[in-house]
């Protein structure tokens, strides 16, 4: 009669402390050299083994670029490699 009743005690945290969180955890990364911060990246044509060749002098063998605008050569040229999300 009295049964256990499944209960959610989870909670969402309000968008400002997530950014903050989020902010954190970025400039953290830059601290420890564990993340690379490029002013610009831009390219003139989509080609991969460009995109290659950058990603191998910065020695990163994952990355995730991430552009203010949307750029459509180098959002071509880093989605065929493995281990890059455009």
């Amino acid at each position: 009669m009295f049964g256990p009743h499944p209960r959610d005690y989870s909670y969402s945290l309000p968008k400002k402390v997530r950014r903050l969180a989020l902010k954190s955890a970025l400039s953290s990364k830059v601290l420890g050299n564990d993340i690379i911060v490029l002013d610009t990246l831009t390219m003139d044509a989509p080609k991969t083994k460009e995109m290659v060749r950058i990603l191998d002098n910065l020695k990163a063998s994952q990355a995730l670029v991430v552009t203010a605008e949307r750029d459509l050569n180098v959002e071509k040229s880093a989605r065929n490699i493995e281990g890059v999300k455009p």
